[in-house]
C-alpha cells in the first residue's frame, strides 16, 4: 500500500457524477470543483427550474452567461438575467449587465463582419454576366474646364439607378473611363 492511498480513493469517489432525472432530462451534478453540464438550451431551462441547479447555475452567473451567448442560447440567457435580477445577491445583475453588454457587443461584431463577407463574395459573383449599360452623358467645357454629367441609365429621360457601388474612374491625359454596379427595380447592371 502507499501511503494515503485511501485519501486518492476518496478523491476518486468524490468526482463521480451523481445523476439526477428531471422532467424526462438527465443532467448530471458534478462534485463542487467540476460544474453541471448541459448539451442544449432546453437542458439548461429545465435545470433551472430545480432549486439546486438554480442556486449552482446562479453561483458562477457570468460562466453561464457566457455559455449562453456563445451558444446562442438567447432564452436561458435572458431566464439567468431575471433570476439574477431577482436575486439576493448585491451586485450580481450588475455584472451580468456588465456581461451581456460586452458580450453582445462581440456577437454582433461578428455578425458584422460575416455581412461584410458574405456581400463581397455576392458583389464577386453578381457580376459575372451582368448586362452592361452605357450612361447616359451631358458634357460642358469652357476654356480651363470639362463638366461632366453623368446618369447611370440608358437615356437621359429614363430612371436611374437608385443606389452605385464600386466606382473605378481612370482618367489619361487622353481617355476618360468610368465604371460603377448599379441596381434598379432589383435588376443589377454594370
Amino acid at each position: 500500500l502507499q501511503p494515503n492511498s485511501h485519501l486518492a480513493a476518496h478523491r476518486d469517489t468524490m468526482r463521480r457524477p451523481v445523476v439526477f432525472i428531471v422532467y424526462g432530462v438527465t443532467i448530471a451534478l458534478l462534485t463542487a470543483a467540476e460544474e453541471l453540464h448541459f448539451r442544449s438550451e432546453q437542458e439548461l431551462l429545465q435545470g433551472l427550474e430545480d432549486a439546486a441547479v438554480e442556486e449552482q447555475v446562479m453561483s458562477k452567473s457570468l460562466h453561464w452567461m457566457r455559455l449562453c451567448t456563445s451558444q446562442s442560447w438567447w432564452r436561458a440567457a435572458r431566464l439567468v438575467v431575471l433570476k439574477a435580477k431577482s436575486s439576493a445577491k448585491p451586485g450580481i445583475f450588475e455584472l451580468l449587465d456588465t456581461e451581456v453588454r460586452l458580450r453582445t457587443n462581440d456577437v454582433k461584431l461578428e455578425a458584422d463582419q460575416l455581412m461584410a463577407f458574405v456581400e463581397e463574395t455576392s458583389k464577386e459573383h453578381g457580376r459575372q454576366g451582368l448586362d452592361e449599360v452605357p450612361c447616359a452623358l451631358q458634357w460642358a467645357q469652357n476654356s480651363s474646364t470639362i463638366f461632366l454629367g453623368v446618369k447611370y441609365a440608358s437615356r437621359w429621360s429614363a430612371p436611374g439607378a437608385i443606389e452605385v457601388a464600386d466606382v473605378s474612374v481612370n482618367i489619361t491625359d487622353t481617355t476618360f473611363s468610368l465604371a460603377a454596379f448599379g441596381h434598379h427595380s432589383s435588376i443589377r447592371k454594370r
